[in-house]
């Protein structure tokens, strides 16, 4: 399993009715991230879903802390029947509408069914269910786990301030933040410019030879003086990578001074 875990929440489509019929509810997803990059393993077809009604969960279907404790001791187990005994690969899994569901990929369809129920067996209050499918493009990973550009940016920008948090920076100090986006010509660029000019940057253009990406040669950079607050920084950047991908380009990153 790799090192390079995180969460995020984001809305999803209801599958469940409430009070009001369906709807959209909130989901929180742990995922392998380290995923993203390496696309599906051929020698892994084999999708395995575990899923389990939990016992307590939140007024908006998420997990509650006083449940994880069990809920982890269930993943623990499953973790080692699946991956361990079967050489299954563990991609993730997804809270919402008071369900836990746990994503494998495995080598082979044969017992899998059989090796889920038996790690279930040591937890009754989770009897759960057990779906084997054929997936051998993680079709399912790629599209329902996989964070988008928008929810990896979040993640980037949690993780570089709680470091910033830890080291004992004052995150409410304003300093030089710099934001790159990259655009496939001028016009684009130029496009999405229009949109952010007279919100205080200091723009520049970096020359072509100066190109991060040549499908993306042409590059703005974004420059203001912020905080490292998260909820106002991650909305930021929530607006420039929506802006960017709205003109063409693509969102690269932001760094601090």
């Amino acid at each position: 399993m790799s090192q390079d875990w995180d969460f995020f929440f984001r809305t999803v489509e209801a599958t469940r009715p409430g009070p009001g019929g369906l709807g959209v509810c909130a989901a929180a997803l742990f995922v392998d991230l380290a995923l993203r990059e390496r696309g599906p393993e051929p020698a892994r077809p084999w999708l395995v879903e575990v899923e389990v009604a939990m016992q307590s969960p939140r007024a908006d279907g998420l997990g509650d802390e006083g449940e994880s404790t069990a809920l982890y001791a269930l993943e623990d187990d499953l973790f080692s029947a699946l991956a361990r005994s079967a050489q299954a690969r563990y991609v993730g899994r997804v809270t919402s509408e008071g369900h836990r569901v746990h994503f494998y990929y495995a080598p082979s369809d044969e017992n899998l069914s059989e090796i889920v129920a038996e790690a279930l067996a040591r937890h009754p209050a989770y009897p759960g269910t057990t779906t084997v499918r054929h997936d051998p493009y993680w079709d399912e990973y790629r599209e329902r786990l996989a964070p988008n550009l928008v929810e990896y940016q979040s993640v980037l920008t949690r993780r570089t301030v709680e470091s910033a948090r830890d080291a004992g920076d004052e995150l409410n100090r304003p300093r030089p933040i710099h934001h790159w986006l990259d655009f496939p010509s001028a016009q684009s660029r130029e496009q999405f410019l229009a949109q952010v000019r007279g919100q205080g940057f200091a723009i520049t253009e970096p020359d072509l030879e100066d190109a991060h990406s040549p499908e993306l040669p042409y590059t703005a950079q974004l420059s203001r003086q912020d905080t490292l607050q998260l909820e106002f920084l991650d909305g930021l950047v929530t607006d420039l990578v929506i802006r960017g991908e709205d003109s063409g380009g693509q969102y690269r990153g932001w760094a601090s001074e």
